[in-house]
């Protein structure tokens, strides 16, 4: 028989190893313990769900429960890791009656990063309130290099050629800071706050030592113009946070990109995540990026999330003082 169980950091640490060679099973880092312990703070708690058969394991999924002023929200940041004889659905089901048993104000299972879930009826037939469409493009390491260059748009390979013929050079780095200045300058532009850099050192230090986060950066006559913040796991890379400067040089975030292409397949990894890019309310920075992505020649692959809604009432009250920390941020703070 079928049983849930829940666990806090604590109550999970003695098995940490078993919880994390499952993780490495589904290429999810961001179902790792190591990330609940970077996740974890005052109002930010990891809980652990496990299915299990026999005291055996047949899912298992990290969420993590948010502590508002107004109550609980559940937060999850990709999918669980299902044996494959598991109905999927079924496991589904028996976890979200646990998770709602917890009396959240809401669900959000929306992280466009990690997230990967392709079976829209899973959110449908949980009830979840919003349902929103994503997508990334995946690029298969194991062809042969020559294919996957064929593969890239043509103006791509051009703006790739022109970045190496000028010297444009890419290097990896251990510099945290250098990453968060730069992405200071890119969310800038848009008037929005880049990952704190408490968060971004804590992510390196966590798991760059293992080589698992990487930061690599693009550069003219020393000059940082791009950079990548790359999260490396299983047989998977992602491409987890990027940045570029305000004064970019003519394709040397392409050769940023084709240089981690090469690199990675050379160290045999398989499977190049760009990302996952909202389809719903595009703006045409957005479409930018999308089409960026889109010309290397991944895979498209189509992915959902979603907003379940348990208490309306207070959710209408959490976005009210949410709009009201907007105003007064962009009226009374410089």
């Amino acid at each position: 028989m079928l049983k849930v169980n829940l666990y806090s950091l604590q109550e999970i640490s003695s098995r940490k190893e078993e919880w994390n060679k499952r993780a490495i099973s589904s290429n999810s880092i961001s179902q790792t313990f190591d990330w609940a312990l970077v996740h974890s703070t005052i109002r930010t708690r990891p809980l652990f769900l496990s299915i299990s058969e026999n005291n055996d394991w047949v899912a298992t999924w990290l969420v993590f429960i948010h502590f508002s002023v107004l109550g609980r929200i559940i937060k999850i940041v990709s999918e669980p890791v299902i044996n494959s004889s598991q109905n999927r659905e079924e496991v589904y089901f028996m976890m979200e009656n646990a998770l709602e048993k917890l009396h959240p104000l809401k669900i959000d299972y929306l992280d466009f990063a990690h997230s990967r879930l392709t079976n829209k009826k899973i959110l449908e037939h949980l009830k979840f309130t919003h349902i929103y469409k994503y997508n990334t493009y995946l690029v298969d390491l194991t062809k042969e290099i020559e294919l996957i260059w064929k593969d890239i748009h043509k103006k791509h390979r051009n703006d790739i050629r022109y970045a190496q013929k000028i010297g444009v050079t890419i290097e990896e780095t251990n510099n945290v800071k250098l990453f968060y200045d730069l992405s200071c300058e890119t969310y800038a532009r848009s008037n929005k706050i880049p990952t704190p850099l408490r968060l971004l050192s804590a992510y390196y230090n966590a798991f760059g030592p293992f080589k698992m986060a990487r930061i690599f950066i693009a550069k003219y006559q020393n000059k940082p113009l791009a950079a990548a913040f790359m999260l490396c796991y299983g047989d998977k890379i992602l491409y987890f946070k990027g940045a570029t400067a305000n004064q970019l040089i003519r394709g040397s975030g392409n050769l940023l990109h084709w240089h981690l292409i090469q690199l990675f397949k050379q160290e045999g990894y398989k499977i190049y995540d760009f990302g996952g890019v909202s389809l719903v309310d595009e703006d045409q920075k957005l479409r930018g990026i999308k089409l960026f992505k889109s010309r290397f020649g991944g895979e498209e692959l189509f992915c959902y999330g979603g907003i379940k809604i348990l208490n309306p009432f207070k959710e209408k009250v959490l976005n009210k003082i949410k709009q009201l920390k907007i105003w007064v941020n962009k009226w009374f703070l410089p």
